[in-house]
C-alpha cells in the first residue's frame, strides 16, 4: 500500500471511529504510519482526504448494485435484484459510519455536498439507463421518471435499513418488486 492509499483508508478508520470533526491531521498521520506533511503533499489539506476518503467509501458501498445493473438482462430480473440489494444492505459498519459523516459534513460544506451530490446522481443516471435497456430489451419503455422514483426508493430502502436493521423485508420486498414492475412498464 502507498502513502496516498493508507492516508485514504486511516482517514476512512479515524471517521468512522471518531467521527470527522474530531479526526486530526496528526491522528489520521500516525494511523497511516506516514509523517504529517504527507497529507499537503498528496491532498493539499486534511479537509481534502478526508472528503476523498468518505466519496471513496461512498463508491466501494455502490460496488453491488452497479454490478447489478450492468448484468441485468430482464426488467423484473432488476427490480428484484436491485430490491434486494436495498434490503440487505452488504455495507460494513465502518462503510455505515462513514456514510452517516459524509451526510452531516454536506450539510456544512459545499465541496462535499457537491462530491456527495455527485456521487448519488450517477447512480441514479445508472439505474435510469439499466432500466431503460431492460426495458427496451422486453419490449417495454421505461418512463424516466418511474425509473428516477424507483431509484429513489432504492436508495431510501438502503438507508432505511442500514439505520434500521429491523426494517421489514420478504414479503414486503416482494410485494414491492411486483408493484414497481407494473409502474415501470406503464
Amino acid at each position: 500500500m502507498n502513502t496516498r492509499q493508507a492516508l485514504l483508508a486511516a482517514a476512512s478508520e479515524v471517521i468512522a471511529d471518531s467521527g470527522w470533526h474530531a479526526a486530526s491531521s496528526r491522528t489520521v498521520a500516525t494511523r497511516a504510519g506516514v509523517p504529517l506533511g504527507a497529507i499537503t503533499y498528496h491532498f493539499g489539506s486534511k479537509d481534502a482526504l478526508l472528503r476523498e476518503a468518505a466519496l471513496g467509501e461512498l463508491h466501494s458501498m455502490f460496488a453491488t448494485p452497479w454490478q447489478i445493473m450492468e448484468t441485468s438482462t430482464e426488467l423484473a430480473e432488476l427490480v428484484h435484484r436491485m430490491l434486494d440489494w436495498s434490503h440487505s444492505a452488504d455495507v460494513t459498519a465502518r462503510q455505515q459510519a462513514v456514510l452517516l459523516e459524509l451526510m452531516v459534513r454536506a450539510r456544512h460544506d459545499p465541496e462535499t455536498a457537491a462530491g456527495l451530490g455527485a456521487g448519488l446522481a450517477a447512480y441514479r443516471a445508472q439505474l435510469v439507463a439499466a432500466l431503460a435497456r431492460v426495458g427496451r430489451r422486453g419490449h417495454d419503455e421505461v418512463p424516466a421518471a418511474a425509473a428516477q422514483a424507483f431509484a429513489a426508493q432504492c436508495t431510501g430502502t438502503f438507508l432505511h435499513f442500514m439505520i434500521d436493521p429491523t426494517y421489514p423485508t420478504g414479503p414486503a420486498s416482494e410485494a414491492a418488486g411486483h408493484a414497481w414492475i407494473t409502474a415501470l412498464r406503464a
